[in-house]
């Protein structure tokens, strides 16, 4: 249980919050906990002109796909809209495009990056310039670390006003990634942001603990502000607001163990707050256990980051810009590790049986990749050095034998990705 300050703490937060129930959804702290933990990384060089001048909007979800429809809707995608569309990108998000009906377009990836080629991008665009084919936007999937074709892409897309929703499936940061955060000044980014540290807030005062749901953290960026109406947050502020109030009724009911004006604050708040919600901590106790689970497919309150920045039961540390700096620097050692450790292995295995691609020495591979037709033999041999290897899911049915996306294919059914932050160290 926390202590006597740690629960003021979070009795004040939740307090405060439960008294303007009208800005949970404002995005003000999610925004502010991006601004002090993430974008900071770059210090005084992160100078993205779309956030330094608030033309931008803030969220967090515990649904992938319900964070990845709200960009859509930001970026206005709809019946008829023209989508160039990372051929990795998960075949559920890509089903959200086809329920919207929009046209899908596609290119191939590199080989060597598994991210598009920044040359076919800017063809794409502008010989759809000006058009009724005109692009509406570009999604980019990004996973690896290799960010740098993506910020070029970026930089192309923009130049024609054309907007980019990159969705990045790696909770690690590296220098490129802060990068791609300073040069997006049009669309989206939705990023997997870890384990949820509002399930570690619920666990301190309950009997059991919850399990810990990964969620994500996405941004909308624009030239100028548009009123989107974003139902799904009233929805999630109906389903949020009767939990918050169990919690900050076990919360006061801890506080009365350790204070005796506890008692009082309580009797308080029954009667102004929770009036005939809850009799005793049996009931808050229970109404969070069995509707904890439908918080899966809402949005996250503001209050949850006031609540990590005042009160972590769990501490996130991004770490400072000289620790990230030294950190690229590690992730390029590794992965020439593993680099190395492939070609050793080379002569050792049956011709054909591994391609290594192209190795970028400058580059802060966060996975780094090969492929080959023993994926097995592989697996057991990172395995002894403790190396997390995982393989690319299936591609789209309607992209799995598109004859334009040969790469893209052949690195979904050989292809295996290496966690270079994991293993021993040499």
């Amino acid at each position: 249980m926390a202590d006597k300050q740690n629960l003021k703490d979070k009795l004040a937060v939740v307090f405060a919050a439960l008294q303007k129930p009208a800005h949970w959804y404002t995005g003000l702290s999610i925004k502010r906990y991006l601004k002090q933990n993430i974008f900071s990384l770059l210090k005084d060089e992160f100078n993205n002109s779309s956030i330094t001048s608030g033309r931008w909007s803030a969220y967090c979800h515990y649904s992938e796909i319900k964070a990845f429809v709200n960009l859509l809707d930001k970026n206005e995608v709809k019946f008829g809209s023209n989508v160039l569309v990372h051929p990795l990108l998960p075949d559920f998000l890509i089903d959200e495009l086809i329920k919207k009906e929009a046209n899908i377009i596609t290119l191939d990836v590199n080989k060597s990056t598994l991210n598009f080629d920044p040359k076919e991008v800017e063809s794409v665009i502008l010989t759809r310039l000006n058009s009724e084919k005109q692009l509406d936007l570009v999604v980019h999937y990004g996973f690896n670390g290799l960010y740098e074709n993506i910020i070029e892409s970026i930089k192309i897309a923009q130049e024609a006003v054309v907007p980019s929703l990159v969705v990045i499936d790696n909770y690690d940061t590296n220098l490129s990634l802060m990068d791609l955060f300073n040069t997006l000044t049009l669309g989206s980014v939705l990023w997997s942001f870890g384990d949820s540290f509002l399930d570690d807030q619920l666990d301190s005062v309950m009997d059991i603990t919850l399990q810990s749901q990964p969620w994500f953290i996405s941004w909308h960026l624009e030239t100028r502000t548009r009123a989107i109406l974003e139902y799904h947050l009233s929805q999630s502020h109906d389903l949020f607001e009767p939990i918050i109030g169990a919690f900050f009724y076990l919360l006061l009911d801890a506080y009365k163990k350790v204070d005796f004006f506890g008692n009082v604050y309580k009797f308080a708040a029954s009667k102004v707050i929770f009036k005939d919600k809850f009799k005793k901590p049996d009931e808050a106790l229970n109404y969070i256990k069995l509707n904890y689970d439908k918080l899966y497919e809402s949005a996250i309150p503001d209050l949850v980051f006031d609540l990590q920045g005042k009160s972590p039961e769990r501490n996130v540390d991004f770490g400072l810009p000289e620790f990230l700096l030294n950190k690229s620097g590690q992730l390029q050692y590794r992965a020439k590790q593993l680099y190395d450790f492939f070609l050793e292995g080379l002569n050792s295995r049956e011709s054909g049986s591994l391609e290594i691609p192209d190795y970028y020495l400058d580059k802060s591979y966060l996975k780094y990749f090969v492929y080959t037709t023993e994926a097995d033999h592989w697996y057991n041999e990172l395995k002894k050095q403790s190396f997390i290897v995982e393989t690319l899911p299936p591609m789209h049915r309607l992209l799995v034998d598109n004859p334009n996306l040969k790469n893209a294919q052949f690195a979904t059914k050989f292809g295996i990705l290496i966690d270079v932050t994991s293993g021993l160290e040499k």
